[in-house]
């Protein structure tokens, strides 16, 4: 490379007298680091910059490794951009007082900025703020994304297609509880994948699934619980590709509520015969897994005699646990007075394990011949669609 030796006097306006905007003009050029404010030399002994040289030195050591001496620390200090365009010696920056800034290896360039009292580099290495290991800075190539490892912070492609991201770690099947599943990864996962997330993996085919549950990061694993919906079961088989999601809908994600909905229905008459007054019987049950749901109920009343009849949904087999899920028919006239009424009653709920919901009926009065529902009127349903839809 030529030498082209130029400070900023070279550029400068002169005249602050008539044009009063020059002092402002002036400091702007010597903060940018345009390649047109260059100085380019072959330097065989120290260097010693002032602030009227240009802000980027492109220089060459000559038979060793040479020193670049930066002016004295101030606030007319302007930003250097050290670059060495040598194939062999390395150019050691520092400040007025002999302390090493840096060293600017063959083929290589460093910025250094002045914050008015000191001489600063820009940062290449990361320094972890819960302990004293040095990461050094590696190569990262373009699309990638900042990755530590062991004591090298690396670039690492991150495949983003359709709204799928990599998954890290090894994944295998841990246990099942169907329609849920466990999965274990390898590594920390808790500051990656949340709730609600959707993952797909392949087991043979491509499988989807719903995160219900992260568990904390121990023993080098994460155990993450899925849920399957209707249509994908986890083997204890091999995984590979594992993806995950925070959109809601991700390419190929299955989004009919139907796939992803718990149900029971029974379109027969269930009904207890005699029923003593307020003694809650049970008609049905539906097992719900972890997770956030929305649960209801539908179904015919039914009841013969005067009086009223109760459906609720409980966690227990014999008494009222939520109030919520509970509605009443009422029926009065001649014996027998039979009623059908249609009726409905939902709510969302949070499960941190599988449960076991109950359709109960009862009576709040004596005498009534029969109470339950009619489900060859109207097909009775206990149903629980993911809330993370």
């Amino acid at each position: 490379m030529v030498d082209i030796l130029k400070d900023l006097n070279d550029f400068n306006y002169t005249d602050g007298v008539e044009d009063v905007m020059a002092v402002y003009v002036n400091n702007l050029l010597a903060a940018t680091l345009r390649a047109e404010y260059r100085n380019v030399e072959t330097i065989s002994a120290k260097k010693t910059l002032i602030d009227a040289d240009t802000p980027v030195q492109v220089l060459d050591a000559d038979g060793s490794n040479q020193e670049v001496e930066l002016p004295a620390e101030s606030t007319d200090n302007h930003p250097f951009m050290v670059v060495n365009f040598g194939a062999t010696y390395s150019l050691v920056v520092k400040n007025a007082g002999g302390t090493t800034i840096a060293t600017v290896t063959p083929e290589s360039a460093q910025l250094i900025l002045s914050s008015g009292d000191g001489w600063w580099p820009m940062v290449t290495e990361l320094i972890e703020t819960s302990g004293p290991t040095a990461l050094a800075l590696g190569a990262i190539a373009d699309g990638q994304v900042l990755k530590r490892s062991g004591t090298n912070i690396v670039g690492e492609t991150i495949t983003t297609l359709g709204g799928w991201n990599t998954g890290t770690g090894s994944w295998s099947y841990s246990s099942a509880d169907a329609p849920t599943f466990v999965i274990s990864v390898n590594n920390d996962q808790t500051g990656i994948i949340c709730v609600g997330m959707r993952i797909k993996l392949t087991q043979t085919s491509d499988k989807y699934f719903i995160v219900t549950d992260v568990g904390a990061y121990s023993g080098g694993v994460t155990l993450i619980t899925v849920y399957g919906g209707t249509d994908y079961t986890l083997t204890n088989a091999v995984i590979t590709n594992p993806f995950y999601s925070n959109a809601k809908v991700p390419f190929g994600f299955p989004f009919l509520y139907s796939k992803w909905t718990e149900e029971f229905t029974d379109n027969t008459n269930a009904q207890q015969a005699s029923p003593t007054a307020n003694t809650w019987y049970n008609l049905h049950s539906k097992s719900i897994p972890i997770g956030n749901w929305l649960l209801g109920w539908q179904a015919a009343h039914y009841s013969t005699g005067n009086g009223s009849q109760y459906l609720t949904l409980s966690t227990a087999n014999n008494s009222e646990t939520d109030a919520d899920f509970t509605q009443a028919a009422l029926g009065l006239g001649i014996n027998p007075v039979v009623v059908i009424s249609p009726g409905k009653k939902d709510k969302y709920i949070s499960l941190a394990s599988k449960t076991t919901y109950y359709m109960l009926t009862k009576t709040g009065n004596t005498g009534m011949s029969s109470i339950g529902t009619a489900g060859t009127v109207e097909v009775t349903k206990i149903r629980a669609v993911c809330a993370y839809l």
